[in-house]
C-alpha cells in the first residue's frame, strides 16, 4: 500500500485512479479499501473490500478487512460470519 506518510486519503484516491483504467483489479479495491478504513470513511472501505471480494471470492485480505471493519463498527454477528464465507 502506498501509504509511508500516512495520507490515506490521498492513498485511496490513488486507488480510484488505478481503478478508472481497471476497474476490475481486485488487489487495488482491496487496497483502496484499508486506505479508506484508516481514513475514516467506513462506508467506501465497506464497498471496496465488498467489490475485491466479488472479483476475487477467495481473497482471506478481504474477508479479514470486511471483519475487521465490522468490529470497529460494533457489528459483531456480521464481523463473526464474515470469516466462514
Amino acid at each position: 500500500m502506498c501509504c509511508g506518510g500516512g495520507d490515506f486519503a490521498s492513498a485511496a484516491d490513488t486507488y480510484e485512479a488505478c481503478l478508472r483504467k481497471r476497474p476490475e483489479w481486485p488487489e487495488a479495491h482491496l487496497n483502496a479499501g484499508f486506505a479508506y478504513a484508516r481514513a475514516g470513511q467506513a462506508e467506501s472501505a465497506r464497498r471496496s473490500f465488498e467489490m475485491a471480494l466479488a472479483l476475487k471470492p477467495a481473497s482471506p485480505d478481504a474477508v479479514r478487512g470486511l471483519a475487521a471493519l465490522s468490529r470497529a463498527q460494533q457489528d459483531f454477528d456480521q464481523a463473526y460470519d464474515l470469516p466462514r464465507r
